[in-house]
């Protein structure tokens, strides 16, 4: 069984950097989802799709402003 088998996870400001490498390693080590919260839609759909044809694991962009309660609850509505 594979570290993180059957679990997902949510990163915000996960279109680049050091929190996309950490999904793409979790992915590698057997993540089953994830969800990119993060401004920028067009970096963030990127990075989605960028990660789902790395690893195979299920990854899904959800535009989130976090400084914005109604995108933090309309991000767990997902």
């Amino acid at each position: 069984m594979h570290k993180f088998e059957g679990k997902y996870a949510i990163a915000t400001g996960g279109t680049d950097g050091i929190t996309k490498e950490s999904i793409i390693c979790m992915a590698r080590k057997g993540l089953s989802g994830a969800i990119i919260a993060g401004r920028n839609e067009e970096r963030g759909i990127k990075a989605a799709e960028e990660i789902k044809k790395l690893t195979g694991c299920e990854c899904y962009y959800v535009q989130t402003d976090v400084s914005k309660p109604e995108d933090i609850v309309n991000l767990f509505k997902v």
